[in-house]
């Protein structure tokens, strides 16, 4: 069940979070360029690629939080099943 749980928060964080960051992301680069005068067919192709690249960092981090968390406590071993060399 912590499993499914974990996916389900990472998805969920990473899509609404990346699709928020990107939409502030090209709407800003969409009206700056807009305003300077761009092309109506720069527009998409700028604003979409840096909605892209604004929603990368949010999946990202998104991820390092909550599957790494998750694989920590997979992996985690019990003290008194660690074996030390002798």
């Amino acid at each position: 069940m912590a499993i499914a749980k974990n996916w389900m928060i990472f998805i969920l964080v990473a899509t609404i979070g990346g699709a928020l960051a990107g939409m502030f992301a090209g709407a800003i680069v969409g009206f700056t360029f807009g305003m300077l005068g761009a092309s109506m067919q720069v527009l998409p192709l700028a604003s979409g690629l840096s909605g892209f690249v604004a929603g990368l960092p949010v999946s990202y981090l998104t991820y390092r939080w909550r599957v790494k968390r998750l694989l920590h406590q997979a992996f985690e071993v019990p003290g008194d099943m660690v074996r030390v060399p002798v």
